[in-house]
C-alpha cells in the first residue's frame, strides 16, 4: 500500500501595498458563485441589483441554474471587482435562508 506523498508548501504570496504614480495596477478580481434557495418571485436583475448594492463588486454574469418547476431558484453569478469576492459566502451579507457557495463545474 503506497502512502500519500506530502505535497510540498509553497511559500506564501505578498500583496502590494505602495501608492503613487505607478503604470503597474492590479487586476480585477473575479470569482464564481452558485446561490440556492431563491425566492421564485426574485428575478436575476433584483439578485445583481442587491449584491452591487451590499458590496463593491459588480455582478459579470448571472445565468440560472433552476430546473422547471422548482420551489426555490438557484443562480451561478460570477462577480468581479477590487474588493475581495468572497464576501459573497459570509453568512451575514445574504438574508435568511439563501445560500452560497463556490461554482464547481460539472466533470466531462
Amino acid at each position: 500500500v503506497k502512502k500519500p506523498t506530502r505535497r510540498a508548501q509553497r511559500p506564501k504570496a505578498v500583496i502590494g501595498k505602495k501608492q503613487g504614480n505607478c503604470d503597474v495596477k492590479a487586476g480585477l478580481r473575479r470569482a464564481e458563485f452558485f446561490v440556492f434557495r431563491v425566492h421564485q418571485d426574485v428575478s436575476i436583475d433584483q439578485l445583481k441589483k442587491y449584491v452591487s448594492e451590499n458590496s463593491a463588486l459588480a455582478v459579470v454574469e448571472a445565468e440560472s441554474k433552476s430546473r422547471e418547476n422548482a420551489a426555490s431558484h438557484c443562480y451561478k453569478l460570477v462577480v468581479e471587482g477590487f474588493e475581495d469576492p468572497f464576501l459573497l459566502m459570509r453568512e451575514d451579507f445574504w438574508p435568511e435562508g439563501v445560500g452560497c457557495r463556490k461554482f464547481y463545474k460539472r466533470k466531462q
